[in-house]
């Protein structure tokens, strides 16, 4: 079975992505594309992302938009792993 990671542990990504961040990257480094998530703009020269909206297309958007969600989303799933919270001690 073939990996989806690289020998550093980091996500390999298939050609389609490639192809669409490609498409992407002269925008981006022009300063035209606004982030997906929070809708402030791309500035030139910055780490972005290719993200991926909730209709299932992939847009731009910050790397600390990303990784922001990815944390909040492990969050949310250890909370609900450990089940409800008390609202007093007994």
């Amino acid at each position: 079975m073939k990996s989806t990671h690289d020998r550093h542990g980091q996500h390999m990504y298939g050609s389609m992505h490639k192809r669409i961040r490609r498409r992407w990257a002269p925008k981006v480094r022009a300063g035209i594309v606004h982030c997906w998530r929070c809708g402030r703009l791309i500035p030139p020269g910055s780490g972005w992302d290719l993200g991926h909206m909730d209709n299932g297309d992939r847009h731009p958007e910050h790397r600390s938009c990303k990784r922001a969600t990815v944390t909040i989303l492990k969050q949310k799933l250890a909370e609900a792993e450990a089940g409800p919270t008390p609202s007093r001690e007994w």
